[in-house]
């Protein structure tokens, strides 16, 4: 019964302990997923928000005319050309681009080379937001201030962390990454100027709040949850407690019962059934005990020791033995109430004087009776 009770204690245990991981594990994958779309939402509102900045940056300088032109500016001013080489790829099956991007400046007859660029990778329709950011950012840089006010309009939270980078590569688009956990946050990187390689990036904190509101049902359910599991346990815990004290009762309450009750033989059956010891007649189904005229009761259980230690005459019986055959088990409780019972049988016994009953140290029970020639 113990063994089966630690098992079904262990498997509730290790079942709770399982489901509880199992809900905070769907709970953090569900706040991941909350996390995901919600930096999605905020990148693509930066998105339009850095196309805004340009659009206010270029507003407050004189910028050149978009696009690249044809021929070199008679004025002097600043001149793109650009030309575009398609090579074809037969191994990899597949057509790759390259736009080179001169930019001249003419003095009177003179036509000075500023700088060239060599973009691979990017489409044509690429050239003219490259050399626009390019012009707007030789004009002015980006401008930090201008984003924040931006953002802060539209309640997207504070931009932190603003640093101003070189580019391992050219790329027209800005990008983010999501860093999840218990403060999530995106990091957006802008190519303000692709062709010389400048970025921009800055981290932007997602608010928690709407996440815990979008999952506040999942919550309460699962806290719900594991509280209904933690107190079936309990209940299951106690149930089984009080379980094994009722059986405890019932084992004694039997034992106690097939001792007490025990049927008598009739008064012929019970004067045959006479034990002899020493001067005294133990009659054992009637629990007496005989000396002379004089008669003494003895309960079933001091009956059952005193068989036990008569069966065995002047011979050592140990503890043990007679605990396992009286009481069932050796606990430390029946060992206190055999000592105990030995007390009052030595008290029934005391009208004999050949009778004597002594306890063997740490080996039980001898039964002694003298013959007439030692008394």
């Amino acid at each position: 019964m113990e063994k089966r009770i630690r098992i079904v204690w262990t498997l509730t245990i290790i079942t709770l302990v399982l489901m509880i991981l199992g809900q905070l594990y769907w709970l953090y994958n569900q706040s991941i997923y909350e996390q995901s779309n919600i930096g999605k939402e905020l990148f693509s509102k930066c998105e339009s928000l850095l196309a805004q900045e340009d659009i206010i940056r270029g507003a407050s300088v004189k910028v050149l005319k978009e696009g690249y032109q044809s021929e070199i500016d008679p004025n002097g001013a600043t001149v793109f050309y650009s030309l575009v080489h398609f090579n074809i790829n037969p191994d990899e099956d597949r057509q790759t681009t390259k736009v080179s991007i001169c930019e001249v400046r003419k003095f009177g007859t003179e036509v000075d080379t500023l700088r060239k660029f060599n973009v691979e990778g990017l489409s044509t329709d690429a050239i003219t937001p490259l050399i626009h950011r390019y012009q707007l950012s030789r004009k002015k840089t980006f401008q930090k201030e201008v984003m924040d006010s931006l953002i802060n309009a539209n309640s997207l939270g504070e931009a932190i962390n603003f640093s101003f980078n070189k580019s391992t590569k050219r790329a027209l688009n800005p990008i983010y990454t999501l860093h999840s956990g218990l403060s999530p946050y995106i990091t957006i990187t802008y190519p303000y100027n692709p062709l010389s390689y400048q970025e921009v990036s800055f981290d932007l904190p997602i608010k928690m709040q709407p996440i815990l509101e979008s999952m506040l049902w999942q919550l309460i359910g699962t806290i719900f949850l594991v509280v209904l599991l933690v107190v079936c346990m309990l209940y299951q815990i106690k149930t089984i407690l009080f379980q094994k004290r009722i059986d405890g009762i019932r084992r004694e309450f039997m034992k106690n019962m097939i001792y007490e009750m025990k049927q008598s033989l009739t008064d012929d059956a019970a004067k045959d059934d006479v034990n002899i010891i020493g001067d005294t007649k133990f009659y054992y189904s009637m629990n007496e005990l005989n000396f002379g005229d004089k008669t003494v009761i003895v309960t079933s259980r001091q009956a059952e020791i005193i068989k036990i230690l008569s069966d065995n005459i002047n011979e050592v019986v140990p503890r043990n033995e007679i605990l396992e055959k009286v009481w069932g088990d050796d606990s430390y409780s029946n060992s206190m109430a055999l000592n105990v019972q030995i007390t009052y049988i030595r008290r029934a016994f005391s009208s004999d004087s050949s009778i004597s009953i002594e306890a063997i140290m740490k080996k039980g029970y001898l039964l002694k009776v003298l013959k007439n020639s030692d008394k």
